[in-house]
């Protein structure tokens, strides 16, 4: 069993409080800072203790409610199977069946964790903006690379 500690920071943003974890915490502090402003300070600050399984005895040992333990289990199956099915869909190359498609063998896939980069995330963002939204992103970026 893995634990590890998350320090997450509480900020009242638009009349609401705001959960802040370590990094995006740091990251609105440096923000503010660098736009001349002063450096905010938490209402609340906590560190939790978060826990990962790394064995099937070590889910058992986190969460002993059977009825829990399924439902957790469910959840993340289903989220991989969500996955696989979306890979499916957009692959030009996957020829569909009359018959169900199993994800039997998805489920028990051996996936890489990963971390969408910047990068990726950025281009993630930009799908979603309109064309107008686009064109101002663009202008603003073409403004700041004649700036460099």
């Amino acid at each position: 069993m893995k634990a590890t500690n998350a320090t997450n920071y509480a900020l009242t943003v638009d009349g609401e409080l705001t959960n802040f974890a370590e990094s995006r915490w740091n990251k609105h502090v440096e923000k503010i800072v660098k736009e001349g402003g002063v450096a905010p300070v938490p209402e609340k600050v906590q560190t939790f203790v978060v826990y990962e399984a790394e064995t099937v005895a070590d889910i058992s040992e986190l969460v002993p409610n059977e009825e829990v333990a399924v439902n957790l289990f469910n959840r993340g199956a289903s989220l991989k199977q969500l996955t696989a099915i979306r890979g499916y869909m957009e692959d030009p190359k996957f020829e569909v069946a009359d018959a169900p498609y199993d994800l039997r063998e998805d489920l028990n896939a051996v996936t890489e964790r990963r971390a969408a980069s910047p990068e990726d995330r950025v281009a993630s963002l930009l799908d979603k903006l309109d064309d107008d939204a686009l064109a101002r992103i663009m202008e603003k970026l073409m403004a700041k690379g004649a700036r460099t």
